[in-house]
């Protein structure tokens, strides 16, 4: 639900990519933070708008990666703070995880509206950090347009919520946003809080009139393999992953829809038990309310086939997993001891991580980011 945090985190690294690549020049200086290089360049008539691979201005790397210091020597001598890159981006898109840059570039009239080719304002890029509600207000108290929606069909409530920004959310519902706006993949506000396990902002929007049941859209990203089967996620299947159950209750209480189906054909039942992070409380809650443990995903695993595969002691007896076998055949290889273990997953992990981008036609998270960690 941060993908566009994560998006605006990888752009600005490739910036600073640029301008190691860039090498001398202002670009070296500002990268090294040697002030001293910075002000002597420009005096000997170094173009302060030079551009780098894309577009990128030295201010705009500045903004991102430099000291507030090398901004104000940039904009006293002429920087175009309105500049703008190849994608549309200016300065205070990159500057809006740091309010003084952000604050700077605007006392010298940076356009708080200017939208990348995506339609991304800064506006939006701030909203979707969980850390960005002083920026907002900010940008909010000097112009910028609450109600602007980027290339996805996202506003800056939405991105507040899919960030787990209480404070924003509830600053964007009493400025009159819509509860129940949706982006094109159908995410809406209360999706993101309870994907995010944010109980207090579960209930701010179900108090405020979020549709409890509302559907985001079927599977349609397309790559290399096909359409990635993700899709037709209501609050409910997406709380009951990693719960916690207090927010699961709460959705249940508003009139949830306990069966449920994803794309894959899951419940919420079935979710509760796809992760390490089974929680007994929350089987026990969607039991209780009458979950049907028989019903099948589109591979044919039940509840109780997933919970045998993580064999968390009390969800299988839950779930009266007993010792009869599972209805799709589980493999458990010999016992080993930590290292072993880890090293033997971890040569599995890398072959994947390293061929999954040309077999399956996508970077996958779990494929890249996972075995990094692991490793």
């Amino acid at each position: 639900m941060r993908l566009v945090r994560i998006f605006w985190t990888a752009a600005l690294a490739a910036g600073l990519a640029l301008g190691q690549q860039t090498g001398g020049g202002l670009f070296d200086a500002i990268r090294k933070d040697d002030l001293g290089a910075l002000k002597s360049l420009i005096s000997a008539g170094a173009a302060v708008d030079a551009r780098g691979p894309h577009g990128v201005t030295p201010l705009m790397l500045a903004s991102a990666f430099g000291s507030p210091e090398a901004m104000r020597i940039l904009i006293d001598a002429g920087a175009d703070v309105n500049a703008s890159n190849d994608f549309g981006s200016t300065a205070l898109m990159w500057s809006v995880y740091d309010i003084s840059r952000a604050r700077m570039l605007l006392d010298h009239h940076a356009d708080v509206n200017a939208a990348t080719k995506a339609k991304e304002t800064a506006l939006l890029i701030a909203a979707a950090g969980a850390d960005g509600e002083a920026v907002v207000r900010l940008l909010l108290s000097r112009g910028a347009a609450a109600g602007a929606v980027d290339g996805n069909s996202r506003n800056a409530f939405l991105a507040a919520a899919l960030a787990d920004n209480s404070g924003l959310v509830r600053l964007f519902l009493d400025r009159g946003a819509d509860v129940n706006s949706a982006d094109k993949a159908g995410d809406t506000a209360l999706m993101g809080a309870a994907a995010n396990g944010n109980a207090e902002l579960t209930e701010l929007l179900l108090q405020r009139g979020a549709r409890v049941n509302a559907v985001s859209a079927a599977p349609a990203e397309r790559v290399k393999n096909g359409i990635v089967n993700l899709g037709n996620f209501t609050p409910l299947l997406l709380a009951a992953t990693y719960g916690p159950a207090k927010v699961v209750r709460l959705l249940l209480d508003a009139g949830a829809d306990i069966h449920a189906r994803d794309s894959r054909g899951a419940t919420p039942l079935i979710l509760s038990v796809t992760s390490q992070y089974q929680d007994p409380e929350t089987v026990h809650l969607l039991l209780a309310r009458g979950a049907d443990p028989s019903l099948k995903m589109q591979t044919g695993e039940t509840a109780r086939d997933w919970a045998v595969k993580f064999r968390h002691p009390g969800v299988v007896a839950l779930l009266g997993g007993g010792g009869a076998p599972p209805t799709i055949p589980v493999v458990f290889h010999e016992a080993r001891d930590a290292r072993a273990a880890a090293a033997a997953g971890l040569s599995i992990m890398e072959k994947t991580s390293s061929s999954f981008f040309q077999t399956g036609g996508c970077i996958s998270c779990h494929a890249q980011n996972v075995t990094a960690m692991a490793a």
